[in-house]
């Protein structure tokens, strides 16, 4: 019964992480903070955890979880969970879990979990499933 109850943690906690990466690198983009878009690559990358398979420093660092291969300050404090690194609004409200600093529709729609304030699909998509659509 201890065995399964540690592996229920830790599933928990890797699809948290996991959804966090997910709305991360959603923000990042959307933001503009992220040095290139989310490419097709990046995406399936983030949605496999498969850093390998990332081709941007911020897709690895968000994958990996090593604000050191970072390419922007947004995405440095989200790896490192450090709002005062930020430089948009929406990475410091996503980093701090509060959608009233938010700047964007969607960034108050993915923090505040409501995917009837999203203002485009993709963000509907990573609300309702908590990952993000690669197409």
């Amino acid at each position: 019964m201890k065995f399964i109850f540690t592996v229920l943690i830790l599933y928990v906690g890797v699809y948290a992480q996991a959804t966090y990466i997910d709305r991360a690198a959603y923000l990042l983009t959307k933001t503009g903070t992220m040095k290139t878009t989310l490419t097709l690559k990046d995406c399936g990358g983030i949605e496999q955890s498969q850093w390998l398979d990332c081709q941007s420093g911020d897709c690895k660092a968000l994958v990996f979880d090593n604000a050191a291969t970072c390419d922007t300050w947004d995405c440095k404090a989200v790896t490192a969970m450090n709002p005062q690194w930020c430089m948009s609004k929406d990475c410091k409200a996503l980093v701090q879990r509060d959608p009233y600093q938010c700047e964007s529709q969607n960034c108050k729609a993915i923090v505040g979990q409501s995917s009837d304030s999203c203002a485009d699909h993709e963000c509907v998509t990573l609300v309702e499933t908590g990952s993000l659509s690669c197409e």
